[in-house]
């Protein structure tokens, strides 16, 4: 592979949107029939999604417990900040839907505490690793899972929210704080500073052969 082409590949690996220089998780959705539970779920996301967004940190609706979107909310305004970046059918209402989240978040090893809250279920998967889910429908609870079984890194993170029909609403968090996109590791931008700069020199030193 060139130099140029290696500088493009890593590049690209930095702003997708499933690596760890991602600022934004992908977001998923899509506008189903009724939902009785996780294989309902599971059958929805075979298909292709109806829209797409991305998401800054997942903690709909705008963080408040106590204000829950009605039977008419639209997908868009359900996302709040995030409806923006939606892409599809943004005049869908969210009930009976499932909402897809993936990137990667930093796991600092130890025992990690994952707390969901969901209406209505839910699972998480952490390097296709199921860490925790609520298989059916339920009006909104909290789910916490303490799990020591992973060291220090970036993982890989998958988590899929329905809601059947009424009020809805899916927070998750890790260790007390709401999951939100990890920033690019330093080791990587070192390597992307590196990689533009041999790029730099061999563009120099083709112009003195020239």
């Amino acid at each position: 592979m060139s130099l140029k082409a290696s500088a493009a590949a890593i590049t690209a690996l930095a702003l997708s949107s499933g690596a760890a220089g991602a600022v934004t998780f992908q977001g998923e959705f899509w506008d189903t029939g009724s939902l009785s539970g996780i294989a309902d779920a599971e059958a929805a996301i075979l298909s292709s999604p109806t829209a797409l967004f991305t998401s800054s940190g997942i903690d709909y609706p705008n963080g408040d417990r106590n204000t829950f979107p009605s039977a008419t909310t639209t997908v868009e305004q359900f996302l709040g900040v995030d409806g923006a970046s939606l892409t599809g059918s943004n005049a869908t209402p969210f009930e009976t839907s499932v909402f897809r989240f993936t990137g990667q978040i930093y796991l600092s090893g130890g025992a990690q505490t994952f707390s969901v809250s969901s209406d209505d279920g839910f699972w998480l998967d952490v390097d296709g690793i199921r860490v925790a889910e609520f298989a059916s429908n339920r009006g909104f609870r909290t789910t916490t899972v303490v799990d020591s079984s992973f060291t220090a890194g970036f993982y890989d993170f998958e988590l899929v929210y329905w809601e059947n029909t009424g009020s809805g609403g899916i927070e998750a968090a890790l260790n007390g704080a709401t999951l939100e996109p990890v920033p690019l590791p330093a080791s990587l931008s070192l390597a992307l500073a590196g990689f533009a700069g041999l790029g730099v020199a061999a563009r120099r030193r083709a112009r003195r052969r020239a």
